[in-house]
């Protein structure tokens, strides 16, 4: 949509998803623990809205403070000094673990150790914008409950209610609120769980793409 609005020939456009390798992630059913155990892999910068999980997280345990939760956070940028800041100033530094950057055996390491994986990406102020973030497939690929948001292609990946939950953009309270279902619904995990792995398998399956890319590819030089 966004091509078609720069004036790019519409029978020009094709879609197509990036994939990950389902077989390299170790699917397990998720079964509830306490505490509740959330995790986020991504770079530190504003669309990734890691400051709406703080947010969230600090509505949580002051509204709802049954549920009990570690959130551990993956990854390094420019707003590092400032999450940290803000985690104190929400009295979460005993919720929160700031790891820091990790190579891909640690992070599939942790993430086969956490169950629900949140990801509420935004469009920044400067207009960056998510495509659909492979984190979020590798994620689901392993079997974690994904919270993400309604933005730019995820919802092609995450189907609200089935493979995931979806809130809007910047919607702090619908994160907690998402939480909150989660921890008080965990006969419903394995549901999610099976969707999210299945939806990876069938349609962002980087074999299967690859095979697509080059019929594309070959209709292109067809067409010359």
């Amino acid at each position: 949509k966004k091509l078609i609005s720069l004036n790019c020939p519409k029978n020009k456009i094709v879609v197509h998803h990036m994939g990950v390798n389902e077989k390299r992630f170790k699917f397990k059913t998720r079964v509830f623990f306490e505490p509740l155990r959330l995790i986020s892999v991504c770079r530190l910068v504003e669309k990734k809205g890691i400051k709406y999980i703080f947010e969230a997280l600090h509505k949580l345990k002051i509204n709802y403070p049954d549920v009990v939760f570690r959130y551990t956070l993956v990854g390094d940028g420019p707003l590092r000094k400032q999450l940290e800041n803000m985690a104190r100033s929400f009295n979460l530094e005993e919720n929160i673990e700031f790891k820091g950057w990790l190579n891909q055996r640690q992070i599939l390491d942790l993430l086969g150790k956490n169950d629900i994986f949140l990801a509420p990406s935004h469009k920044s102020k400067k207009g960056n914008m998510e495509g659909i973030p492979v984190s979020i497939m590798e994620a689901m690929a392993k079997g974690l409950i994904v919270i993400s948001t309604k933005h730019s292609g995820i919802p092609e990946l995450v189907v609200d209610g089935k493979s995931g939950l979806l809130v809007s953009e910047k919607d702090s309270e619908k994160i907690a609120e998402s939480i909150k279902y989660l921890a008080e619904n965990k006969q419903k995990w394995p549901y999610y769980s099976k969707n999210a792995r299945e939806i990876v398998k069938n349609k962002f399956n980087i074999n299967r793409l690859n095979d697509k890319l080059l019929k594309i590819f070959k209709n292109i030089l067809n067409e010359k």
